[in-house]
């Protein structure tokens, strides 16, 4: 989280995004700007996602929504957090007597750029519903709310992996089992034909109960046919509508994540997929990424060199960490399946 201080680190793309779209809360806002007076770096970074967010338009259409109303069968209970992709509330189902996670999907811009969010969020509902896998956040239910879409899940008493890292210490068996079964549900993603496009810390949720699942598959385009034997083919990828119109102000996912071949922009893959993986796996059993976050030439350099920071992890895992940090995809596993076996 960004402090005042402007010689911290500097804040991630997201926060950039959030910060552009006024959606962080006073606190972070004045860290955040306070940071930006003095990082050059990040305020030409802000001015790119500046740029972005304002093709999208104002926020258009769509319901106010505040704790205490029913939406359907649910019953909003408190805000949980807010993005630029929406907001999620905890809410109680009163038809089935459980509690459960409702995101709702803002909507900006034009008529079908708003019917394409909404495509998408169906296609996330549907995506994550033929995932049936423990490591995989459950879907319950997909639906509108005044011309809002909305998204019910399982709901995860818990953050995500990036707080969970930081709110006490734990082992690196302990981290790497907590990866292990996260890249589970990456690789039942990709059995079932789906590419998750934005894998990282924050979209890893681990409950209470220890057990990790991959969440907000909302930039998530299909792969194609997925066999029972082997994961789908690169080539196979077909992007859906909102990764289209996405891929059309730029690239998707977090700098800082994304494969080199998405960040020249290329298609999003399994193999991208597998990329980003291994990324947040060196953060979280490092404490640091293997590459710079930027999108820049020194960025794509290091990569092409190679990961030279991970000598403190032990050997089998730094050769498959290492391995599918491989500048290109064909040198990579060839399967999610693959590295998780390996460590």
């Amino acid at each position: 989280m960004p402090s005042s201080s402007p010689t911290t680190t500097c804040p991630r793309e997201d926060v950039l995004v959030a910060y552009q779209l006024g959606t962080l809360d006073e606190a972070e806002r004045e860290a955040t700007r306070a940071h930006l007076e003095g990082c050059a770096a990040c305020r030409a970074a802000a001015g790119a996602v500046g740029e972005a967010t304002q093709t999208l338009g104002p926020v258009s259409g769509g319901a106010t929504v505040s704790p205490g109303q029913r939406v359907g069968r649910f019953v909003l209970m408190e805000r949980l957090g807010a993005g630029a992709m929406g907001t999620v509330y905890a809410a109680y189902d009163s038809e089935l007597d459980r509690r459960v996670a409702l995101k709702f999907l803002k909507l900006r811009g034009g008529t079908s750029w708003n019917a394409a969010r909404r495509d998408a969020m169906t296609r996330e509902a549907r995506a994550l519903a033929r995932v049936a896998h423990p490591n995989v956040l459950a879907v319950f239910d997909v639906g509108m709310h005044d011309a809002q879409p909305f998204l019910a899940t399982e709901f995860v008493d818990g953050g995500n992996l990036r707080q969970a890292l930081a709110a006490r210490p734990r082992t690196s068996d302990e981290v790497l089992r907590i990866l292990v079964d996260a890249g589970e549900g990456l690789h039942a993603a990709h059995l079932a034909g789906l590419v998750h496009r934005d894998f990282k810390p924050e979209n890893v949720m681990l409950g209470r109960d220890g057990r990790p699942r991959v969440a907000d598959f909302g930039l998530a385009g299909e792969l194609g046919p997925a066999t029972e034997s082997a994961e789908p083919r690169a080539e196979a990828f077909e992007p859906g509508a909102l990764a289209t119109l996405v891929e059309q102000r730029g690239r998707v996912g977090t700098p800082a994540y994304m494969a080199p071949e998405v960040a020249r922009g290329e298609r999003a893959t399994a193999l991208s997929d597998q990329f980003s993986f291994c990324v947040a796996a060196v953060e979280a059993l490092g404490g640091k990424r293997p590459f710079p976050d930027a999108l820049t030439a020194e960025r794509a350099a290091a990569i092409e060199r190679g990961p030279g920071e991970l000598e403190a992890l032990p050997r089998r895992v730094r050769a498959a960490l290492g391995r599918g940090l491989a500048a290109r995809p064909e040198a990579r596993f060839a399967s999610m399946g693959e590295l998780l076996e390996r460590l």
